[in-house]
C-alpha cells in the first residue's frame, strides 16, 4: 500500500511540474527573409544560345516562419522564390513540424531539406558568404533540394558532440534547376557545349519517388565538424539521346536507381574557415540504358576580417548528362562525359545585420568527350554582384 501510495506521490508531482512549465512557456514566433537583387555577366553564351550574357534583377527572394506554441514543439516553414523556380510545389523548400522529446530523440514530419549537404541545409542568400553556391549542390544530380516525409534525430554529449538524422519520403526530381537571372548556375557543366539538353524544363518529366537518407556527424566545440552523408532513392530521372542521323537527335528519358554517398568538414581556425565536401553517386537504370558515375567535391578557405570576408574556392564536378544511341548505321552507343573544374573566389561586405554586399567570380575549365569521342575544352568568366537585403 505504501509503495502504491508515493507512486501516485511522485506521479502527481510529476504532473504539477510538467504543468507548471507548460503555462510558464510563452510561444515564440519568429518572422524573417530576404531580398537578393544580382548583376551577372558571363561570356559563355559564346559557344551556345544561352539566356545572355548579362542580367539584372531579383535572383531569389524568401520567407521564414516559426512558431513555437510549447517548448518542446517547433512549426517551421521557408518559402523561396527564384527567377527560374519550375512549379509551385518547389516555393516552398521546407514545411514542417518537429518534438523534441530529448536532445538525443527528435521527431518530425513534413518537408525538409535535405539533411545531408550542410550548405543544402542553409541556401539561403544572407547565410552565405558566396553568391554561388558549389556545384555538388546546385546541380541536385546528387542529392534532392528536399524530402517530404518523416524525421528522427539526435544529439548526445555536450563539447564534443554525436548527432545523427534519418528522413524517409518522397522528393521531386529536378535535375539541374537553374539560378540567378542567367540560368548559368546549376547548368554550369552543361552551358558551352552544343549537345546541351534542357532538363529542366517541360522535357524532363515532373515525378515524385521515394527515397531516404541518413547522416551521421561529430562536432568538437563547434570548432571542427564533420559529417558522413548516405541517400538512397527508389528512382530518378535521366536523360539520353537517339541519335536519328548526323543532324537529327531525339531526347528520352529513363528512370534508374540512384545512390549517394558523401563526406563533408568544415573547421574554424581563428578567423579562418575552411569547408569542403565529397560525393560519389551512381545511376543505374532497369532497362540498362543508363549507368552513370556523377561526382564532385568543393574545398574553400575563408577569413573574417570585421564587416569583410574574402574567401576563394575550388569546384569539380564529373556530371555525366547524356547517352547517344545512333541508329546509323546500326545501334550504337556513345556516352558524353564532361568535367568542370572552377577557380573562383569574392569578398563579403556586411555593414549592417540588414545589408550584406556580394562580388563573385569564378573561371571555368570545361572538357568533355562528345558523341564521337573527341575531347574538347571549353572556358569561360562568370562574375555576380548581389545586393541582399535582409529582415
Amino acid at each position: 500500500m505504501k509503495k502504491i501510495v508515493s507512486i501516485i506521490i511522485i506521479l502527481v508531482i510529476g504532473i504539477k511540474a510538467f504543468s507548471q512549465e507548460e503555462q510558464e512557456w510563452k510561444p515564440q514566433t519568429l518572422v524573417t527573409g530576404y531580398v537578393n537583387t544580382v548583376a551577372e555577366f558571363t561570356d559563355a553564351k559564346k559557344y551556345v544560345e544561352a539566356k545572355g550574357e548579362k542580367g539584372i534583377g531579383v535572383a531569389d527572394a524568401g520567407v521564414l516562419i516559426s512558431y513555437k506554441p510549447l517548448e518542446k514543439l517547433e512549426l517551421k516553414t521557408t518559402l523561396v522564390y527564384s527567377h527560374f523556380i519550375p512549379n509551385i510545389q518547389s516555393l516552398v523548400v521546407e514545411a514542417f513540424g518537429k518534438y523534441k522529446v530529448s536532445d538525443a530523440l527528435i521527431f518530425g514530419a513534413g518537408k525538409f531539406l535535405t539533411p545531408l549537404s550542410p550548405v543544402n541545409q542553409y541556401f539561403y542568400a544572407p547565410v552565405n558568404i558566396s553568391g554561388f553556391l558549389p556545384l555538388v549542390v546546385s546541380h541536385h544530380e546528387i542529392i534532392p533540394q528536399s524530402v517530404s516525409g518523416f524525421q528522427i534525430a539526435g544529439e548526445f554529449f555536450d563539447n564534443f558532440k554525436l548527432g545523427y538524422t534519418a528522413t524517409y519520403g518522397n522528393y521531386l526530381t529536378v535535375g539541374h534547376p537553374l539560378g540567378g537571372m542567367l540560368g548559368l548556375q546549376g547548368s554550369e557543366d552543361i552551358a558551352p557545349h552544343e549537345y546541351a539538353l534542357n532538363i529542366s524544363g517541360e522535357e524532363r518529366p515532373y515525378k515524385y519517388y521515394l527515397g531516404g537518407c541518413a547522416r551521421i556527424y561529430a562536432n568538437w566545440k563547434d570548432k571542427i565538424k564533420l559529417g558522413i552523408n548516405y541517400f538512397d532513392g527508389t528512382r530518378a530521372q535521366h536523360p539520353y539521346v537517339i541519335a536519328l542521323s548526323p543532324t537529327q537527335r531525339l531526347i528520352k528519358f529513363t528512370e534508374s536507381k540512384k545512390y549517394s554517398l558523401g563526406m563533408d568538414l568544415q573547421m574554424e581556425l581563428g578567423k579562418f574557415k575552411i569547408n569542403g565536401e565529397i560525393w560519389e553517386t551512381e545511376h543505374q537504370s532497369d532497362d540498362g540504358v543508363l549507368d552513370t558515375d556523377p561526382r564532385g567535391c568543393y574545398a574553400e578557405i575563408m577569413m573574417e576580417l570585421g564587416k569583410f570576408t574574402p574567401y576563394f574556392r575550388y569546384d569539380y564536378i564529373e556530371d555525366i548528362n547524356t547517352r547517344y544511341y545512333a541508329q546509323y548505321p546500326d545501334m550504337e552507343i556513345f556516352k558524353i562525359t564532361t568535367e568542370t573544374r572552377a577557380f573562383g573566389g569574392g569578398l563579403t561586405y556586411r555593414p549592417l545585420y540588414e545589408i550584406m554586399l556580394k562580388m563573385d567570380y569564378r573561371y571555368f575549365m570545361f572538357d568533355y568527350n562528345d558523341m564521337y569521342n573527341q575531347p574538347t575544352e571549353k572556358n569561360y568568366n562568370h562574375l555576380m554582384f548581389s545586393l541582399i537585403y535582409s529582415f
